[in-house]
């Protein structure tokens, strides 16, 4: 969940802070169809930092739309904030800054907008400590989401190394058949 107050001109061009919350609760996150990926984090990644930028403002805009709300006491109202969120100019600032964001700045946000189960199983997911016998005989996919990168350029010293091990260990097996 996240609470942010977001800066923008009202209708008479003065500059307002308003206070809003996002969350996506479970039935949210189900009503999505997001539960029914078998990696939320690498398929919001995948949009996010994708090259398909209609599918990728498409989900940010269902995803913010569907958490937008109100802090009331001990609640959360839904009910007619995302009509007021974006009637009044505050969608279009936040999607102003998530555009001027770096792309782990916007995943970030949509990752913490996902129900707390959702983000806790990332967190022990992406937490995990692999062997190098792990490492080496999982797929190219698996091997790329333990390193938490997408790119070699990006992986720290233990996962490049064993990247050289594993190419080396594919190049091997194709000498020997």
């Amino acid at each position: 969940m996240i609470d942010r107050v977001i800066k923008f001109r009202n209708l008479d061009g003065e500059w307002v802070e308003e206070h809003y919350w996002f969350r996506l609760s479970p039935t949210d996150a189900i009503d999505m169809e997001l539960m029914q990926r078998p990696d939320v984090q690498e398929y919001l990644q995948t949009i996010l930092q994708g090259k398909n930028g209609i599918k990728m403002l498409s989900l940010m805009q269902e995803m913010i739309f569907q958490s937008v709300a109100r802090r009331e006491g001990q609640r959360l109202r839904k009910e007619g904030v995302k009509q007021e969120f974006i009637e009044t100019g505050a969608w279009d600032a936040l999607f102003d800054e998530l555009m001027q964001a770096g792309d782990g700045e916007m995943t970030s946000f949509f990752l913490k907008i996902l129900p707390e189960d959702v983000q806790t199983e990332m967190a022990k997911e992406s937490s995990k400590q692999y062997t190098d016998e792990e490492l080496l005989s999982m797929s190219d996919k698996q091997f790329f989401k333990a390193a938490g990168v997408s790119t070699l350029d990006q992986m720290d010293a233990r996962f490049l190394q064993i990247a050289v091990r594993r190419k080396q260990g594919k190049h091997d097996k194709k000498n020997v058949a």
